[in-house]
């Protein structure tokens, strides 16, 4: 017969066993790719670079901050962008796309980047793969070309055919008259109209909207309220701030915000000349809540407090730019 001592080290030898083999499937499943969207470009141009990885719904992942710095002679323009797609059997296809330039020729090398992966029960590192780009100067040209001989401007010349004063008159008239005579009968229609019904309007009173920033604190003021994030709805309580965000975006810039991405939003604000201020917290909240919906991050309480208050500020501080509207808005108060 077996004794107790032997039962237990039985158990604890399999467990063992058992941690290892998971481990090594864990570790064995991680993968990421490198890859570059053009391997040799021109000094000052710009291409991708692209980090590729499948993951389940069960890991977390943690990846370096790449935005606005450099990789040795290669500088990493702006802030990554994230996008996610099923693929199928639990699995999530993930894409981080860097926007990437050199200012210097030659080829150059972009190091593995470490990616770390975990679970409730491991945590494991995957490496890039190591990518090579190359710079190329602008060619000059240096041929020798003919001096190409001054070209002569011709003054037109007058010749019996030209236009008199009263055809040109003439066919000034063809136009004009008719115009005129369109005019007098809608004067004259709009008189009839106007007296045959005087008890109706013939133009609509104005009727007065709401300003959109008005509507977009009010609906920040209800998640506020409802406190999402301090019982574990983080995911939710991001998702309607950026909705309300995308909504007023739409409403304020006439940008058809709840239909772009994060990117396309924030390269359509550059052209209304966003203050850098402004832009750089619209871009951390949208950037920090596409990590939350699609990348299960886990923010901490000041980050979810300070970006409800950059929502209001970005709100408030873009809301004075259309006159008209403020105006209307404090006539009714």
């Amino acid at each position: 017969m077996i004794s107790r001592s032997n039962t237990k080290a039985i158990c604890l030898l399999f467990g063992l066993v058992f941690l290892a083999i998971y481990s090594f499937s864990f570790g064995q499943s991680i993968s990421v790719q490198s890859k570059l969207e053009n391997d040799t470009i021109r000094i000052a141009d710009q291409t991708f670079l692209t980090y590729t990885f499948l993951k389940n719904d069960s890991l977390w992942i943690h990846y370096p901050i790449l935005g606005d710095t450099s990789l040795g002679n290669i500088e990493v323009l702006g802030k990554p962008s994230l996008d996610s797609s099923k693929s199928g059997g639990g699995m999530w296809n993930m894409n981080i796309k860097l926007r990437v330039t050199a200012f210097d020729t030659g080829l150059f090398f972009i190091p593995p980047q470490s990616f770390i992966f975990r679970d409730s029960l491991n945590r494991d590192t995957a490496y890039s793969d190591t990518v090579f780009l190359k710079v190329v100067g602008v060619k000059l040209d240096t041929a020798i070309h003919d001096i190409k001989s001054p070209y002569t401007f011709r003054k037109k010349s007058n010749t019996a055919e030209e236009e008199s004063f009263w055809e040109k008159l003439k066919k000034l008239l063809v136009y004009v008259v008719p115009a005129l005579l369109v005019i007098v009968l809608l004067y004259f229609l709009y008189k009839y109209l106007r007296n045959k019904r005087p008890q109706q309007h013939l133009f609509q009173p104005k009727v007065e909207i709401e300003p959109p920033y008005i509507t977009a604190f009010r609906e920040l003021d209800r998640i506020k309220a409802q406190k999402l994030w301090q019982q574990k709805q983080v995911k939710e309580y991001y998702t309607r701030i950026t909705h309300v965000i995308r909504w007023y975006i739409d409403k304020r810039f006439r940008i058809n915000a709840l239909e772009l991405t994060s990117d396309e939003i924030l390269q359509q604000l550059k052209l209304n000349r966003l203050d850098d201020i402004n832009f750089s917290k619209l871009s951390d909240l949208l950037n920090l809540a596409d990590l939350v919906k699609f990348a299960k991050g886990e923010p901490d309480a000041e980050e979810n407090l300070v970006h409800l208050e950059n929502a209001y500020e970005f709100i408030q501080k873009t809301r004075n730019d259309n006159p008209s509207e403020e105006n209307g808005s404090e006539d009714n108060k």
